[in-house]
């Protein structure tokens, strides 16, 4: 009978189609630009060696890298995972691959683009935590996202599946197969959140690949030997990312020693990132827990203070009340002077400003986060899952700058080496922006600036016609009805133009009044830019009464006319300038302090 059982299973296995054999399939970054690891599952054994081909065609896959294959059985669950370091690649560029073996087939071909090395490249991010298999809000948001190629890295600061552990396992089969379209294109790199603690975490170790030796690689050594899921970091482009456990301050019953070994991981870490800032000037950490709390009810959270003591102030070890707080992660990221830190486990998203020891440390009252001296704390937890939104406390603090409960992701796009630019989606607003002060004030400006150059142009042109009549005496304009005809038209062409500005405007105005809540910037750059718009807008007006009244058969009158529109040209110069300082203001983000 047992002979027959396993034929049968042997069977079963070959009977399936390939794709479906070798299937959540997921990328993660290897040690550099030049490597990337792959990871599969297949849910039966199986008899031949499972390996990767890739290549620059997608029917050309020439090249190939064995797998090493682990038996995962815990729980009722029981699967194979495939891992395989794809080596000397060349960065910046698109490969194709796809998983199997000889004998059971292979999976569909998919591609993936390796970084660009060193820190002039401009990365593009997506940042969430909490996604589960039900309500997965943002998946279909993401999938389209991936298909525009619009992210190098993704980043999931915990909590997955909603748990990975349930259904023998199945419910975590179930969320890797609803990530394939998204991780199997763009590297996926994790931390663990609390819903990953079942087991030691170790359903989570086994669906995933994150290489830890990065600054001391042991090339020799076998890939799985060189994995750490709890804490690893990367170099992207002009950042420093560093992915750690806020767990091991909370299942202390898994042992106590990993809260030591990560601080003095992290603490060396950030020594060395801290000593390259003139390559990589951003540092940027990622956790699942966050310091300052926004959503009340969470058992861990100080709900006066609304901070979670345990990661940020430090822990009793061994549960020890008579000896100090150890291992507080909030002076040791800002003493290397971390820029950005991220984190989920509360379903919603918040913006604090810059803080540290719930002083705020904005750069600047109109400017809050240029060249900030303290971090940004941010919470994007709200990708969608079983347990649906948390709620806000009732009256948020004063270091609270934005929040929103609506699903979504966040996007981090680096505009130039020192500058970030951050987006918050909305899946209830099928993926429109909700929190994008940078992007859609930019806009706004941009054709602000668009306008005043048109203005100056026609005003240009208007002195030079202003110069050619002067070069005309009365007797000359009353023969000369052609000529006259001529100039009058570009008076009237120019009030066209000015009742289309005027519209333009007004529409402008309108828009403004319903993004104003969303920017960045406190009540008095608000008030600023809404009265420049209102006397840009108070200008053309009087600038359009002025064209009409003073048309060519008004000759005599005609040189005070231009008089005036060489006024106006200087104020429109004057709101140029304003709106150049006024957009590099706007335009740096979140830069170092």
């Amino acid at each position: 009978m047992k002979y027959i059982s396993i034929l049968a299973v042997c069977l079963l296995a070959l009977s399936v189609n390939a794709k479906n054999v070798h299937e959540q399939i997921h990328l993660a970054l290897g040690t550099d630009e030049t490597e990337m690891v792959v990871t599969w599952t297949t849910v039966h054994a199986i008899s031949d060696a499972c390996h990767v081909e890739f290549g620059l065609h997608h029917e050309k896959l020439t090249n190939t890298t064995k797998a090493a294959t682990t038996h995962f059985k815990h729980d009722g669950a029981n699967f194979y995972t495939h891992r395989s370091l794809l080596t000397g690649l060349k960065p910046a560029t698109k490969y194709f691959y796809r998983v199997g073996s000889k004998h059971t087939g292979f999976s569909t071909v998919y591609a993936f683009k390796t970084l660009q090395k060193g820190g002039k490249f401009l990365p593009k991010f997506a940042i969430y935590g909490d996604l589960g298999y039900q309500n997965e809000q943002s998946i279909p948001y993401l999938k389209q996202d991936v298909e525009k190629e619009m992210y190098d890295v993704i980043f999931h600061v915990g909590d997955m599946a909603y748990d990975l552990h349930e259904r023998h396992g199945e419910q975590g089969n179930d969320f890797m197969r609803s990530i394939e379209k998204v991780a199997a294109r763009v590297p996926y790199m994790t931390c663990p959140g609390n819903h990953e603690n079942h087991g030691n975490f170790t359903h989570y170790d086994a669906r995933f690949s994150m290489i830890s030796d990065r600054h001391a690689p042991q090339h020799n050594a076998p890939l799985a030997h060189r994995l750490n899921n709890h804490f690893h970091s990367m170099d992207v482009g002009p950042a420093h990312i560093i992915m750690f456990s806020t767990e091991f301050y909370t299942y202390t019953k898994y042992g106590w020693d990993q809260i030591a070994r990560q601080y003095h991981w992290l603490e060396q870490d950030l020594k060395r990132a801290h000593s390259n800032r003139a390559e990589r000037p951003w540092i940027i950490v990622m956790g699942h827990k966050p310091m300052y709390c926004l959503g009340k009810g969470d058992h861990e959270c100080n709900q006066e203070t609304t901070e979670r003591p345990f990661t940020r102030r430090g822990i009793h070890m061994h549960k020890d009340t008579n000896s100090p707080l150890k291992y507080g992660l909030e002076d040791l990221f800002y003493k290397y002077g971390v820029d950005i830190q991220f984190y989920g486990h509360e379903h919603l998203y918040g913006r604090l400003l810059p803080l540290y020891n719930f002083t705020i440390m904005s750069g600047s009252k109109e400017a809050p986060y240029t060249d900030p001296k303290g971090p940004v704390h941010i919470v994007t937890g709200s990708a969608g899952n079983r347990e649906i939104h948390s709620h806000f406390f009732p009256h948020p603090k004063s270091f609270v700058m934005d929040h929103h409960l609506d699903y979504g992701y966040t996007r981090l796009t680096f505009v130039d080496t020192h500058h970030i630019r951050l987006e918050q989606t909305s899946d209830d607003k099928s993926s429109l922006i909700i929190v994008d002060a940078n992007k859609t004030t930019w806009k706004q400006i941009e054709a602000k600036k668009a306008e005043i150059l048109k203005h100056e142009q026609n005003l240009i042109q208007s002195n030079i016609h202003q110069y050619e009549l002067q070069q005309l005496d009365e007797n000359e304009l009353m023969i000369d009805q052609r000529n006259i005809s001529s100039k009058s038209k570009f008076f009237d062409d120019e009030i066209a133009n000015i009742n289309n500005q005027e519209s333009s405007i007004q529409l402008e105005d309108a828009k403004l009044q319903n993004l104003v809540h969303n920017l960045f910037f406190d009540e008095v750059a608000e008030k600023s830019y809404l009265e420049q718009l209102i006397n840009a807008n108070y200008s053309l007006n009087h600038f359009r009464e002025l064209i009409i009244k003073k048309q060519l058969i008004e000759m005599k009158r005609y040189n005070k006319s231009m008089e005036k529109i060489e006024n106006e040209r200087k104020y429109l110069q004057k709101l140029e300038l304003k709106e150049k300082g006024f957009m590099k203001m706007l335009f740096n983000t979140i830069p170092k302090y």
